[in-house]
């Protein structure tokens, strides 16, 4: 079941058909067609990838940057909620192209255990084709998928998005600037979700 979040029923459907009949039946055997097809269906709505997380032992370095994610995954613990602690919103990881980045992703997915989806924000912004609204639809369509996950979120590119912001009024219709805000609020109201925001 966990493995079939964020996915519609007609997805689901097409799914477990192809697992049933690649495994012959619907065995423990049948999960990593599964979780392939998934990757495949999320990569196909065009703003995100998807990462089954991989064991931390397979991820080298960053001795202090595990040090905080480890204290980060006991804020989403039922322990630390009924102690009133609030779940870590996110890290801001900012550095030139080699850094990282990535990694810290892949590594944040391994210590919490929980699937990994990238957003190239600053592209699926710049692929609107002419169309006002598209680009919105298709992050909407990417946040309700990560919601569902409840996975790691990263956002790579934001700043290429946001360099339009100023000027979204007049050149598309303050698409740009109305799917920001949807963004930054969605970030707000998520209380399950890990969001590496890169750049």
């Amino acid at each position: 079941m966990q493995a079939l979040l964020g996915l519609t029923e007609t997805d689901i459907e097409n799914v477990l058909a192809k697992s049933i009949i690649a495994g012959a039946g619907l065995t423990a055997e049948a999960l990593p067609v599964i979780l392939d097809e998934k990757k495949s269906v999320i990569k196909g709505t065009g703003a995100l990838s998807y990462t089954h997380p991989e064991p931390a032992s397979n991820l080298g370095g960053y001795h202090n940057l595990r040090r905080i994610l480890q204290e980060a995954a006991v804020t989403f613990t039922p322990a630390a909620r009924a102690y009133g602690v609030e779940p870590m919103k996110g890290l801001l990881l900012v550095g030139l192209p080699g850094t990282g980045k990535d990694l810290t992703k892949k590594i944040a997915s391994s210590l919490l255990g929980k699937s990994l989806l990238d957003l190239d924000f600053g592209s699926v912004m710049g692929e609107g084709g002419g169309v006002i609204g598209s680009s919105a639809m298709t992050i909407k369509r990417a946040l309700s998928i990560a919601t569902t996950l409840k996975g790691i979120l990263g956002i790579s590119e934001f700043e290429k998005a946001v360099g339009g912001l100023e000027s979204s009024a007049k050149t598309d219709g303050g698409e740009t600037a109305r799917t920001i805000a949807y963004l930054l609020n969605w970030m707000q109201e998520q209380s399950d979700l890990l969001t590496p925001r890169l750049r």
